[in-house]
């Protein structure tokens, strides 16, 4: 059992990081996470002052002299267009944070705290029984070392896996149901953020991936009303794609895209920003390109337009890439299938009566499609084989039938969407969508923005992804208030 302790400040922490860090030391509570890929590591945001992350940035190697020999700094790096410098140590904590702040003053940081957003911080990650860490962390937890108060966020893992990009924390969910569609379809929506805030909707992706808390993250829910839903058969809509028997001929593009404007009317919504990942791009751009009127702009990461030429590149193209995962991919569906035969062999096993050989098609499925999601994959969690089946139809479902647009569709149309603000974020090592497409639609789209994020794949999780989004959003916000 592993536990963070997340120290978010306004100013200098070293206080409340010492009191704390020889409290758990003196509890017997090891603090000493190097085994288990999460390094203890400081974060410092700058806001608005891209100086001052420059500063830092070239004063890294400062940092050397002003801090003992057991310290080791590695994945020290600024994110491209973010004023963000990411530092990990292998040591004290208190001491590089300390020396950070020999090279830039800490009051220079403007506070920026949000659930889930990049914030000025401290990290402390303990082993062992998580329930004592917490009250020997809180009860040595002195808020009145600064003038502004700090706060203390917990967060335990089960196992631990390696976090990159984002930390830990969300927008709570404050309003949700079940909102009846048609054909005797049920999406279950989400609301966060602030009631009186811009409306905002977060497509998912997948097809079929469901939801998700994390993709909150990237919202100030104090300037945004965050509202996010899973999409037919997936999550909590009903009827489930896992189901026997489930009508997978009202699950198309068209419906979905019915089903947003279902939900905006719901809400009460005029217009909306959209932000959309991977299908969710593919999605976002068929209902803005329907609505542009309901749109009022646009953040859109790892674009994907669902061409046939994109599904093939997926599930064929990618395999010299992936020799060992596309022999395993292979080995799952019956000799002789074409390689350009996969998505069909593979929706046929995945609505086998058999439903071991359908859980097998599913498991081999989703090995395929999360082989080359990251740069950097970590270890995976358990998955819900019920999610994985159901994504795994959908998605097959969609694929099979180019999700019923016509080849180019969507950047054909991408003149529908001049005067619609938008900013296309994309990984330049995206293997499941790549660059092209995202250059394409640039080229198409009068006046969007296209922003590269070096050495990021296709995860929102990838070095760089999660802050590039977070920056475009809060532009966003900024520019409809003024």
């Amino acid at each position: 059992m592993a536990l963070a302790l997340s120290l978010l400040f306004d100013a200098d922490a070293s206080l409340a990081v010492r009191s704390i860090w020889s409290a758990l030391a003196e509890a017997g509570v090891s603090c000493d996470m190097r085994d288990l890929g999460y390094p203890p590591h400081v974060t410092l945001l700058i806001i608005d002052d891209e100086s001052m992350a420059d500063r830092l940035n070239a004063g890294l190697t400062a940092l050397a002299p002003l801090v003992p020999k057991s310290l080791c700094l590695r994945n020290v790096r600024q994110f491209p267009d973010t004023p963000v410098v990411w530092i990990e140590c292998l040591a004290d904590l208190n001491v590089l944070h300390e020396a950070a702040a020999a090279l830039v003053p800490l009051e220079s940081i403007r506070p920026h705290y949000r659930p889930g957003a990049w914030t000025p911080h401290v990290t402390l990650q303990t082993l062992g029984d998580p329930a004592r860490a917490i009250d020997v962390a809180c009860s040595n937890w002195t808020p009145g070392v600064t003038a502004h108060p700090l706060q203390l966020e917990v967060a335990s893992f089960v196992p631990v896996v390696p976090l990159t990009g984002v930390d830990v924390g969300f927008a709570a969910v404050r309003a949700g149901g079940h909102l009846d569609v048609d054909d005797g379809n049920r999406i279950w929506w989400e609301e966060a953020g602030s009631p009186e805030g811009i409306p905002a909707l977060i497509l998912h992706g997948g097809p079929g991936s469901g939801l998700s808390a994390r993709m909150r993250r990237f919202f100030d829910p104090r300037r945004y009303r965050i509202i996010s839903y899973d999409q037919r058969g997936c999550g909590n809509s009903t009827p489930h794609a896992s189901e026997d028997g489930v009508d997978m001929s009202v699950n198309t593009t068209a419906h979905l895209v019915k089903d947003i404007e279902r939900l905006r009317m719901h809400l009460g919504v005029d217009a909306w920003v959209i932000y959309g990942g991977s299908w969710g791009s593919t999605l976002g751009l068929a209902y803005a390109e329907a609505f542009p009127e309901r749109v009022r702009a646009m953040v859109i990461s790892g674009v994907t337009t669902t061409r046939r030429s994109e599904i093939d590149w997926l599930y064929r193209g990618l395999a010299p890439l992936f020799p060992a995962e596309w022999e395993r991919f292979r080995a799952g569906v019956p000799a002789g299938t074409p390689e350009n035969g996969m998505v069909e062999a593979y929706n046929d096993l995945l609505f086998d009566p058999d439903p071991a050989v359908a859980a097998k098609a599913a498991t081999d499925f989703d090995d395929w499609d999360n082989a080359s999601v990251s740069v950097s994959p970590g270890p995976r969690t358990a998955r819900d084989p019920r999610h994985v089946l159901a994504r795994s139809r959908i998605v097959t479902h969609f694929f099979r039938h180019a999700a019923w647009l016509e080849e180019g569709e969507l950047l054909r149309n991408a003149g529908r969407l001049a005067g619609i603000p938008g900013v296309l974020i994309q990984g330049r090592l995206d293997l499941q969508g790549p660059l092209v497409t995202a250059w394409e639609l640039a080229k198409a789209w009068p006046g969007v923005e296209l922003r590269i994020i070096e050495n990021a794949g296709h995860s929102t999780s990838d070095a760089g992804m999660g802050e590039a989004i977070t920056a475009a959003l809060d532009r966003i916000a900024q520019r409809i208030a003024s």
